[in-house]
């Protein structure tokens, strides 16, 4: 997308926030808010009330106003940010830092003492102004101020919509969609929340998985726009134009021919995610399992541990999307983390489209749905596809749609084949692939 496409899609967003409060709270509704613990509520719950969304759209209008001025924040404009946001909420102390301390329930973070915040705070704002941190990508800039922002929670309360909005301000300024947070991402959100926090005052810790968040949410947000600029009022037939304009030819008899023969078998999407979804939920419980069994042992010879976290499992709709090649986020369903006393591995996994080779190997396996695993990497910052590695066995999990399968490497003539069956049994190729992972650290 250029930057004239984008900035179509900006406005349509800026559009939708300069709609009257009710139906503001409507849109708002839909997406749903995600609050200061990381809990997601609908925003009914949250935003009941005009003056609520009153709130939220001048205060999204006044950073849209600061960002198209490049008006750099400083204390008095994050302030005013804050004003307004919790306007009418007299615990908040709406536009004043605080001056006490903060407990935040069901988390592990702990805000630093209100006597830190003024210079924390001065801190963070002589880096966000900074010429080294322009030279960051706006999206590297609107992680980095979310991380700093949370990590001094200057305010009271509202802490969490200020940052989002401070995130916005910098992709706002590069003329880039801003971020909305579906509540569908709250398990996601919360554990990258999790991750920034270095239980250090005013310091962040690793912000990989907030930044690969906000990329796929952004990524959703973008394609949501552009469809919605692209759909037409009128769905025209098209094999009814062509009747009309060719008559009675032999073009028009074999379109007749064909409809309602038969010959195009529909997918039946519903039975087959049935299916799909019990198999994945079975294969994720079991890879939680084995996880569980793993940090016993690393426990005890390496006073490590092993998490796995699973999320939400794709709905229909996301699954006949990847099944159809349409467009669509990538899902994660699980990470397990590998703890080792100085440093730790990272595999998550998500799903996305079968692979071209799944499909050469076993044509069952054409336009599937898959379980890929990708490992991170330190030195490249991000996650690269275990596919893609070398030291992999494992390149993908199957599913034709009835039953679960593996595409396996060989490591010693690197050649690939489809296995089921036994061989594709979880705790076969899950061991698989932690064995990979240690065996690759030492080679």
């Amino acid at each position: 997308m250029d930057r004239g496409d984008t900035q179509i899609v900006l406005n349509g967003a800026r559009e939708t926030l300069r709609e009257p409060p009710d139906s503001i709270a409507s849109t708002i509704g839909k997406l749903g808010i995600i609050d200061e613990q990381g809990q997601i509520m609908n925003a009914p719950m949250v935003i009941n009330d005009t003056m609520a969304a009153v709130n939220l759209r001048d205060a999204f209008n006044f950073v849209e106003e600061l960002s198209q001025d490049a008006q750099p924040f400083n204390a008095v404009t994050l302030r005013q940010v804050h004003e307004l946001t919790m306007r009418g909420d007299e615990r908040a102390s709406p536009g004043s830092f605080r001056k006490e301390k903060l407990a935040i329930s069901q988390t592990s973070f702990v805000p630093p003492d209100f006597v830190q915040v003024e210079q924390l705070r001065q801190d963070m704002l002589e880096r966000l102004n900074s010429g080294e941190f322009k030279l960051l990508s706006p999206i590297i800039q609107a992680v980095e101020a979310h991380a700093r922002f949370v990590s001094i929670h200057p305010f009271s309360d509202g802490n969490g919509r200020v940052a989002r909005l401070l995130a916005n301000y910098f992709m706002w300024r590069e003329h880039l969609p801003g971020f909305l947070l579906p509540w569908e991402n709250r398990d996601r959100y919360y554990d990258a929340l999790e991750e920034c926090n270095s239980k250090e005052p005013g310091l962040w810790g690793n912000l990989t998985d907030l930044i690969n968040l906000f990329c796929d949410v952004l990524e959703s947000s973008v394609e949501q726009l552009e469809e919605k600029e692209a759909d037409p009022e009128e769905v025209v037939d098209e094999s009814a134009v062509v009747e009309d304009r060719q008559g009675d030819s032999e073009f028009t008899k074999l379109i007749a021919e064909l409809k309602g023969s038969g010959k195009s078998t529909l997918l039946k999407f519903e039975e087959q995610y049935d299916n799909w979804f019990n198999s994945m939920s079975a294969v994720v419980s079991e890879v939680e399992d084995l996880s569980s069994q793993l940090s016993r042992v690393f426990r005890a010879e390496w006073q490590g541990d092993v998490h796995a976290k699973d999320y939400p499992l794709i709905d229909l709709d996301t699954y006949r999307a990847i099944r159809t090649r349409q467009r669509f986020a990538r899902t994660w369903c699980l990470k397990v983390v590998l703890d080792f006393p100085s440093d730790y591995e990272e595999l998550v996994f998500y799903f996305g489209p079968s692979s071209r080779l799944a499909g050469q190997l076993n044509p069952g396996l054409r336009r599937t749905c898959s379980l890929h695993v990708s490992r991170f990497v330190p030195e490249a910052s991000r996650h690269v596809q275990v596919a893609q590695q070398q030291w992999s066995r494992l390149m993908e999990v199957t599913h034709d749609g009835s039953n679960l399968g593996i595409v396996l490497r060989d490591q010693s003539t690197k050649e690939a084949s489809c296995v089921s069956d036994e061989g594709a049994r979880v705790e076969n190729w899950f061991g698989m692939l932690v064995k990979d992972v240690l065996d690759s650290r030492t080679a």
